[in-house]
């Protein structure tokens, strides 16, 4: 799916081939403006924080703030340094429900809610997600509009504001519950060899991040094979904080088919508790257990890691592969994310995920009577 540059959750998704967006921290340029670059590496303006803007676009942070005296660039913020270091004066203030960078004139003002006199009509729920034909539109952050969010490819249809493969089974009269049957996620019947690696071996350093918190790390545990696997040293739970806490992993897929996440996790003492996610998808997948996250906390009895003792089996789901383009170079590749979901509050007071080997077998349909 083609997914544009967009605020979400307090965080700015940006794809490869699609046009970057400032964080809001470039150096300011003498006309107040900042520098962003795009994909292919040229340059393009964007508005720096507080300067007057016409809607997201125009912005370098990708938010437009309404405001009574006119709209103004803005972006989410943690403490008045942040802001300061982007508009000399402007502080940190929580304006409707959202901590916000403001103008300086709105500063000192303290810490407590502070509404201006705008007009704001809600329409939607911020981050609801809808379908407008095959294109899934998003809720902004004031509620006051929808925004293009993603495009679906050929293969699938905007179903409940998510991109899913059609149901092929006809039978069932539900066109919409997103799995793929019959030939829609390739033949059934075909034999499809199984996907066993060394989460080293999927592992994409550049994509993870913190870039500098993952890296593959060796161990003196005997249970991790080649003595190594894969670790984030992540400090905070992203979602609570605002930036991504995860573990990349390129997987490759020939044929498409229906696929269940096999996979062998790492653990030990004050770890986090990761969720599996797939490509862009905002939803983490299941296990065949119904959990969407667990614990990566255990107590090693020599040492500092130690091999999660059960493999976490995941609900099937449907990869495309290679063999539904064979000319699109990126046909069949997909991103799986291990990302920090928070940490057991009575057990943990850390967020380090870890994994040492990621497999992926293609699920078998169960026959009639169940065998």
């Amino acid at each position: 799916m083609r997914i544009v540059c967009l605020l979400t959750f307090g965080f700015l998704l940006i794809i490869a081939g699609i046009p970057a967006c400032g964080s809001g921290d470039g150096e300011a340029s003498t006309d107040g403006d900042q520098e962003a670059s795009d994909a292919d590496g040229e340059d393009s303006l964007c508005l720096g924080v507080g300067q007057t803007c016409a809607d997201n676009g125009d912005c370098c942070s990708e938010l437009c703030w309404p405001d009574d005296r006119g709209a103004f660039c803005s972006t989410l913020c943690s403490s008045d340094g942040e802001c300061s270091d982007l508009l000399q004066g402007s502080c940190c203030l929580r304006i409707l429900g959202q901590n916000i960078c403001a103008l300086p004139s709105d500063c000192g003002m303290g810490d407590a809610d502070f509404l201006p006199e705008i007009d704001i009509e809600v329409v939607c729920e911020p981050d609801q997600r809808r379908c407008e034909g095959n294109v899934v539109m998003v809720c902004d952050r004031l509620g006051s509009s929808w925004e293009e969010y993603a495009t679906c490819n050929a293969s699938e249809t905007c179903v409940e504001g998510d991109c899913r493969y059609v149901d092929g089974d006809t039978t069932d009269g539900d066109d919409s519950d997103g799995d793929i049957d019959g030939n829609q996620c390739g033949n059934p019947d075909d034999l499809i060899a199984p996907i066993l690696r060394r989460a080293e071996d999927l592992f994409r350093e550049t994509q993870s991040t913190p870039t500098d918190a993952a890296a593959i790390v060796t161990s003196d545990n005997p249970d991790f094979e080649d003595d190594t696997y894969v670790r984030l040293n992540a400090t905070e739970d992203g979602f609570l904080n605002g930036d991504l806490q995860e573990l990349a992993f390129l997987v490759d897929i020939n044929i498409t088919h229906l696929y269940n996440f096999y996979i062998n996790y790492a653990c030990g003492p004050n770890w986090g508790e990761v969720a599996l996610f797939l490509d862009d998808e905002t939803t983490p997948l299941k296990t065949t257990g119904g959990d969407t996250k667990l614990s990566l906390h255990c107590s090693p009895s020599g040492g500092y890691d130690a091999a999660l003792e059960a493999q976490v089996v995941y609900e099937p789901v449907c990869l495309s592969g290679s063999d539904l383009d064979s000319e699109d170079p990126l046909a069949g590749v997909h991103w799986l994310r291990m990302r920090v979901f928070g940490r057991d509050a009575a057990e943990s007071n850390g967020y380090v995920i870890g994994a040492d080997y990621i497999s992926l077998l293609p699920a078998v349909a169960e026959t009639e009577g169940g065998n």
